[in-house]
């Protein structure tokens, strides 16, 4: 058998065609497909909300902010006791979350509060416990055993105090890695 290498490789995602992911060779120039995934963690939450948000600014740090893949910021006004609820249309499998944690702007990341601990509480009832890093840099979130959801809620449990005010911001979660945009 006359074995070729492939000239390239392509990685195709197409969310029109039940989430799947594709890879393709390109041998003697003809698209060959190799392999292809199920990408149930590519599905993005449809819907956000908090117990309370910031009002400033006329609305600016709204609980969407944290699902719409960009820069922009939810802050709500306290600490501990804070939830945000986040949807999916129809239940699926959650394997992991990546989180942004803090006010996306460098200047004021450290002047607010960031999530130190939380507790994340699926419709199901299950919960688990996550805690975060000062950063906001992505951090990832492992979720074992994998959880079943159609909604999840995160409460605050603690937090990394900022110095100037008493607001509690997330820049972004999303059960796939985050590639933020400006808005």
């Amino acid at each position: 058998q006359n074995f070729q290498r492939p000239q390239k490789i392509s990685v195709v995602w197409n969310p029109g065609e039940k989430d799947r992911i594709r890879l393709y060779t390109d041998i003697n120039r003809r698209s060959c497909p190799m392999q292809e995934w199920a990408t149930e963690d590519a599905k993005e939450f449809y819907k956000a909300s908090a117990s309370n948000s910031l009002t400033e600014g006329g609305g600016r740090f709204a609980a969407d902010n944290i699902i719409d893949q960009s820069l922009s910021s939810w802050c709500g006004t306290g600490s501990q006791g804070l939830t945000i609820r986040l949807s999916f249309q129809e239940r699926r499998n959650l394997s992991r979350l990546y989180v942004s944690n803090g006010l996306s702007i460098p200047e004021y990341y450290r002047r607010n509060n960031r999530i130190k601990k939380a507790k994340l509480v699926t419709d199901t009832k299950k919960e688990l416990s996550i805690e975060l890093k000062d950063t906001n840099e992505s951090q990832e979130i492992v979720i074992k055993p994998l959880m079943a959801v159609k909604s999840l809620t995160l409460e605050i449990l603690d937090i990394y105090q900022g110095s100037s005010f008493n607001d509690t911001c997330i820049t972004e979660i999303s059960p796939r890695p985050l590639r933020l945009s400006k808005n």
